[in-house]
């Protein structure tokens, strides 16, 4: 077989690899020595001041927030408000009743015991919906009335201008829980004497509500002789 002509192409032959310049940056590197590495930065006093600072102010403020109740007012034996929507109850009542004469701490006290065996005969989820209401009461006072302190800690006008605020809010749901608070103060409030001569109401025809004259009267007229009761 014949041989192309013509001059043939060949390769020529690979050169050795060049070895690094003594001296060079490679070298220089290879020779450098590795780096040691950092210390982890310990806290310094005054950073540890700081942070100490800033955890004793959150905790100051979550106290100041949502602790240090006034039990004061409470009455012993509570089964359904704990001591915190208690105080914060107490905080509506005083708001809600007549300024005139002011209700006294055991009126108070009455009206929260009186509040919490109604709310035994309630289903948990309408309790469950009265202690969160009672918790937008006390916290929501920026929204509803330009106040930083929480409910419990403003004065008479100062309350009184946040359940205003409630009470003219766009919300519905903040209107409709206003009024179902009011009315639970108020069933509390008319369930017994005291409250009677506020409205000139003698009181129900019962036995233990003699009321007025008139009215004993009129009860007496619905009793049976002595002799003419029935024997069971």
């Amino acid at each position: 077989m014949e041989q192309p002509h013509g001059p043939q192409q060949q390769r020529p032959p690979s050169s050795p690899p060049v070895p690094p310049a003594a001296g060079g940056p490679a070298a220089a590197a290879a020779d450098a020595p590795h780096a040691a590495p950092r210390a982890p930065r310990r806290l310094s006093r005054r950073r540890l001041l700081k942070l100490g600072g800033l955890v004793a102010a959150a905790g100051g403020l979550g106290l100041y927030r949502c602790g240090l109740y006034d039990e004061r007012l409470l009455p012993p034996g509570l089964r359904v408000l704990g001591r915190r929507e208690a105080a914060i109850a107490a905080a509506v009542i005083e708001t809600v009743l007549p300024p005139e004469p002011p209700p006294s701490p055991e009126r108070v006290r009455t009206l929260l015991a009186a509040i919490d065996a109604y709310l035994l005969g309630l289903p948990a989820e309408q309790v469950e919906q009265l202690r969160w209401l009672l918790l937008g009461v006390e916290h929501g006072t920026f929204w509803f009335g330009a106040r930083l302190e929480r409910f419990t800690r403003l004065g008479a006008r100062g309350r009184t201008d946040v359940l205003t605020g409630w009470q003219r809010s766009r919300l519905g749901l903040a209107r409709a829980g206003l009024r179902g608070l009011v009315a639970l103060v108020f069933l509390a409030h008319y369930r017994d004497a005291p409250a009677f001569a506020a409205i000139g109401y003698g009181g129900p025809l019962a036995p233990g509500f003699a009321g007025p004259p008139a009215s004993a009267a009129r009860y007496a007229r619905l009793l049976a002789p002595p002799e003419r009761e029935p024997g069971w």
